[in-house]
C-alpha cells in the first residue's frame, strides 16, 4: 500500500481532543511519512519500519486544551518498557497548553538497557529558554527519574504569572539550576516526593509579604 488517507470529525486521544483532523500517509525508502493536520496540531511524523531507526515528528503549531481531569500523574510507566522504544525526534515550533504559549519545544530521547535517557528538553519563547536532559530507569526493582536543567527569563514575574503558578512574585531578569530525582516515572512527578538542589537568582524583585514588600537582588 503507497498511501493511506484518513479522516476524523473528532479523535479524543487520551485527556485530548483533536476536531476536523486529517491524516495523510505516503510510503517512502525508509517507512510512512504521514502528514497530520487539524485545527489543534499541523505536523508530520516520519515513521520507520525498522524498530531500531528514529523517529522524527516536526510540527508547526500544537494547541492542546487542558482537560477537565487529568489522568497523566495517575499513570504509571515501566521504564524496561521504555528501553524498548526507538530513538525519538520531536519539535514543535510553537506548541500551546491550554492559555500557556510554552513556544517552541523541543525532545530528544534515546533507549538504554534499563531505561531511557532524555538528550534534550527544551522549551523557549520571547520570555524564557528552559533546557532539561536526564534519565528515566529502573534501580532495582523500582522506577527513578532524574532531570537536570537550567532556566533563565527576561521577566521572572511574567513568567510566573503567565504559567498560572503566582502572580505574587513581581521581578525582572532571573536564572536557576536544578538537579532534582523522585520515585516512579516522568509522569509521576509530585512536588512532595522530589529530593535534590535547586537555585534561582531574579533581580530588581519584590515579594508582597503581609501587605509590606520585600525586595530582591
Amino acid at each position: 500500500m503507497s498511501s493511506i488517507s484518513l479522516r476524523f470529525n473528532h479523535l479524543l486521544l487520551y485527556d485530548y481532543s483533536f476536531s476536523d483532523l486529517s491524516i495523510q500517509g505516503k510510503k517512502n525508502p525508509t517507512g510512512y511519512l504521514w502528514d497530520i493536520q487539524s485545527n489543534e496540531a499541523k505536523g508530520s511524523l516520519d515513521l520507520p519500519t525498522s524498530s531500531k531507526s528514529p523517529i522524527h515528528v516536526n510540527f508547526d503549531y500544537v494547541t492542546l486544551t487542558s482537560p477537565k481531569k487529568s489522568t497523566a500523574n495517575n499513570t504509571t510507566l515501566a521504564s524496561e518498557k521504555a528501553a524498548a522504544w526507538p530513538e525519538f525526534f520531536l519539535t514543535i515550533q510553537h506548541f500551546t497548553l491550554g492559555y500557556k504559549k510554552i513556544g517552541c519545544f523541543v525532545l530528544h530521547t534515546h533507549p538504554i538497557q534499563n531505561g531511557l535517557i532524555f538528550d534534550t528538553i527544551d522549551m523557549s519563547n520571547d520570555l524564557y529558554h528552559l533546557q532539561l536532559h536526564g534519565q528515566w530507569s529502573q534501580i532495582g526493582h523500582a522506577d527513578m527519574t532524574n532531570i537536570e536543567g537550567h532556566f533563565e527569563t527576561k521577566n521572572a514575574g511574567q513568567f510566573l504569572k503567565d504559567m498560572d503558578i503566582t502572580q505574587d512574585l513581581r521581578a525582572k531578569a532571573g536564572e536557576g539550576h536544578f538537579n532534582l530525582s523522585w520515585s516512579g516515572s516522568p509522569m509521576n512527578f509530585q512536588l512532595e516526593k522530589i529530593a535534590g538542589d535547586a537555585a534561582f537568582e531574579a533581580k530588581d524583585g519584590v515579594i508582597p509579604v503581609s501587605g509590606d514588600a520585600a525586595k530582591m537582588g
